[in-house]
């Protein structure tokens, strides 16, 4: 694994953490659409981050071949 002594990986409820700018880098996959407060969670992740913290995102490209296939699986799948 990634193991390092100043590295530190952690599931974590957003709106149910309370640990007020310990973090320096956060990273979200495949989340944004399904949240349905974003105000909400977006002040809460900032609570968590450091001043200078890091937040990178990724979210499917509908666009994107792969993205597509997959999606049209799924339809057809049910």
């Amino acid at each position: 694994g990634h193991r390092l002594p100043n590295l530190e990986f952690q599931l974590l409820d957003v709106g149910a953490t309370r640990h007020e700018g310990r973090y320096d880098f956060v990273f979200t996959i495949d989340v944004l659409h399904h949240i349905h407060q974003p105000l909400q969670f977006f002040q809460a992740l900032r609570c968590l981050m450091c001043t200078r913290g890091v937040w990178i995102i990724i979210e499917p490209n509908l666009f994107h071949p792969y993205i597509f296939y997959q999606q049209e699986r799924m339809k057809r799948q049910g």
